[in-house]
């Protein structure tokens, strides 16, 4: 699957009003009270948007993350994880046991940033098509584990590299299920030299 694809929104939710990317920025702060511009027009960023924490993929993706994160990292690049919960707290707890440390979180319960980004709740197939139970068999087996839904559980996930007000790249996701190379989208991407004010 291509790191970046065109945006094809699963089924929206009829009471989500669009949301500008801008007004995502400004209302989204991290635990220190940065808000994501800020976060954002410091270094290129790898945004992160996780499902409900309860997922078993949500927490696939984190430790997917905890394995790329150094290699991220030591490019100079900075990493958001987004999720739905009310605080940071549980998704910095659900990290820890995922091994990912050193990174910034955003609590969005919200979903502004998934409405700025255009990442829409998925369908039937996107999330419980026979290859994303079989998937989800494998990550449960695996350690991932399951829990409790704290969010919009039919919110599909999302990627993408923001940086100066921008969205420089972005990978959606065609199902639940699915697992791009976090370290070949962020790194790969500084690499080709598609970022904002980079050469």
């Amino acid at each position: 699957m291509p790191l970046s694809t065109p945006v094809q929104p699963g089924e929206p939710n009829r009471d989500d009003a669009p949301i500008g990317l801008s007004t995502a920025l400004d209302s989204l702060h991290d635990e220190t009270g940065r808000t994501l511009r800020q976060i954002t027009d410091e270094r290129p960023t790898l945004v992160v948007l996780l499902r409900h924490a309860g997922c078993t993929f949500c927490r696939q993706t984190l430790a997917d993350l905890a394995a790329a994160r150094a290699a991220i990292a030591a490019r100079g690049l900075l990493i958001v994880v987004i999720g739905m919960t009310d605080s940071t707290g549980s998704m910095r707890r659900l990290g820890a046991r995922c091994g990912l440390g050193e990174v910034l979180w955003i609590a969005d319960p919200n979903r502004l940033a998934y409405k700025a980004l255009e990442i829409g709740r998925g369908s039937v197939r996107q999330l419980i098509g026979a290859r994303v139970i079989w998937l989800g068999l494998q990550a449960v087996l695996r350690g991932h584990g399951l829990g409790r839904i704290q969010g919009d559980p039919f919110q599909m996930p999302g990627t993408a590299m923001v940086h100066r007000g921008a969205v420089v790249r972005r990978y959606v996701h065609q199902t639940a299920a699915d697992r791009p190379d976090l370290e070949a989208f962020a790194c790969g991407l500084e690499a080709e030299g598609q970022l904002r004010g980079q050469a």
